[in-house]
């Protein structure tokens, strides 16, 4: 938790005028980055290419998560979160994901 903490103190130095929807346009951008490289992961027909692209595809991965850390410092997503969170919490899960809509 406390990296959580430092991702999130370093975005508020770093950037400290970016907005709320700036910083999800961040996320959206990573998380099309990721889709990029998995997509060339999985057209790679060498171990070698699949082992770069899969490196790559997992590093895009941890900039969607970074950047995902970093909308936590505004208090309109964290209210979405909360709300969602409340949604989440009603529903049934088997295994890692929830069972109907």
């Amino acid at each position: 938790m406390f990296e959580i903490y430092k991702i999130h103190k370093w975005h508020k130095k770093t950037f400290p005028d970016t907005t709320h929807s700036e910083q999800m346009d961040k996320v959206i951008s990573e998380i099309h980055e990721f889709i990029e490289e998995y997509e060339n992961f999985t057209k790679a027909r060498s171990c070698k290419r699949r082992r770069i692209y899969y490196r790559k595809a997992s590093g895009e991965l941890i900039d969607v998560i970074i950047a995902s850390i970093n909308c936590m410092r505004y208090p309109e997503i964290r209210e979405q979160v909360k709300v969602k969170m409340e949604i989440n919490k009603q529903r049934t899960f088997k295994g890692n994901h929830h069972i109907g809509g």
